[in-house]
């Protein structure tokens, strides 16, 4: 069973950690949120 991870924020932090996500077999993305409205 994998573990599934949401991602608040994609700036690089949350990129770092989409990476580091991917890399590992035993984990999957399911979700990642924008915190900062459009402009």
């Amino acid at each position: 069973m994998k573990v599934k991870v949401g991602i608040n924020g994609y700036g690089t932090i949350g990129k770092r950690v989409a990476d580091a996500v991917a890399a590992q077999s035993d984990m999957e993305i399911v979700g990642v949120t924008k915190t900062r409205p459009s402009v």
